[in-house]
């Protein structure tokens, strides 16, 4: 083999969870010239190893980064593949992670590894997205208005239907949908002409004008979706 691997896996010992942790391999190129590597990944999606490709001198080394983030409680177990020109080896990767109130092995409260090789690197925080807040957002909504009168969740489409033509009378909601597109074309137009004054605009605009005349004197919301109408006040 042309690399050897320092230690021969990548042992983390027991960890605590919610910390990312990261240990360091060294990777000695054993041959007598130049030689290239390159690493497959761990399948893990909570593992990865952090280096440097290049070439590396006969005698000298280079450092792996072997990084986990110990989300919760468990045995995790890997391997990294060492690909160079002529061979290729794997690397074990070890993790045991445990929670707080652990009954397996508990942890002195400055004690976050058994293997005092291994740093702390960062915590893992609570994931948040934003379509998750909207989608909480929305849930609070459904379950705050729900029986209220006049509410319209929780209506059957009929319903809902119905109080659609009761807002938009002699306008379906397709046609609704196309002003709203209308609309936008529009606002892309003028935007456009901000920045080259020789810009043609087209028929859009009357277009809109012919598509909104059946709204009987509703007003549109400003940059419409497809959906937002209000009655004129």
């Amino acid at each position: 083999a042309v690399f050897a691997c320092m230690p021969g896996e990548a042992d983390f010992g027991v960890v605590k969870a919610k910390l990312v942790y990261r240990l360091k391999l060294q990777l000695l190129n054993t041959g007598v010239d130049y030689a290239k590597f390159r690493l497959k990944q761990p399948k893990g999606s909570n593992l990865s190893v952090i280096y440097d490709p290049a070439q590396v001198a006969a005698g000298m080394s280079v450092i792996l980064t072997v990084e986990v983030r110990a989300r919760g409680p468990g045995m995790i177990e890997d391997a990294l593949q060492v690909v160079s020109e002529v061979d290729s080896f794997p690397v074990a990767i070890r993790v045991q992670v445990v929670g707080d109130g652990s009954a397996d092995v508990s942890l002195p409260d400055d004690v976050y590894s058994t293997n005092p090789d291994v740093e702390v690197s960062g915590v893992i925080e609570k994931s948040f997205t934003l379509s998750k807040s909207r989608a909480e957002k929305a849930e609070k909504t459904l379950s705050t208005t729900a029986g209220k009168p006049g509410s319209s969740h929780g209506r059957s489409g009929s319903a809902a239907a119905q109080s659609l033509a009761d807002v938009m009378p002699g306008m379906t909601l397709g046609e609704l949908q196309k002003s709203g597109k209308l609309l936008r074309e529009r606002n892309a137009t003028v935007e456009q002409k901000r920045f080259d004054p020789d810009a043609q605009e087209d028929d859009a605009l009357s277009k809109i004008q012919h598509s909104m005349g059946k709204m009987k004197g509703l007003g549109v919301l400003k940059g419409l979706t497809g959906y937002g109408v209000r009655k004129k006040l």
